[in-house]
């Protein structure tokens, strides 16, 4: 199976953007454990406000399995303290 990319353009609180990115960093171990492969976030050139959270996933199977787990939703629910987000976008790695 392809691994699966998912992009979601966050937007990190103002005077919480180095705890929100401690955060997913803290919390990476989680992800990493139902198949994510790696996760990084990206900072606009342009706009330094602009972020992309960016993970890799083993498979769309597994990203998908952690979606439906009750741990995501949890974290789902802290991150909302740190960032807001936009619905996130889905890629098949192709090479």
């Amino acid at each position: 199976m392809p691994e699966v990319v998912i992009v979601r353009r966050i937007f990190l609180l103002p005077g919480r953007e180095s705890d929100a990115l401690a955060w997913l960093h803290a919390t990476e171990s989680a992800r990493r454990a139902a198949g994510q492969v790696r996760q990084f976030v990206v900072r606009g050139q342009i706009d330094p406000r602009e972020h992309q959270w960016i993970q890799v996933w083993a498979s769309a199977g597994a990203y998908e399995g952690w979606r439906r787990t009750p741990l995501r939703a949890e974290l789902a629910d802290q991150r909302r303290r740190f960032m807001t987000e936009e619905p996130g976008r889905a890629f098949e790695v192709l090479a």
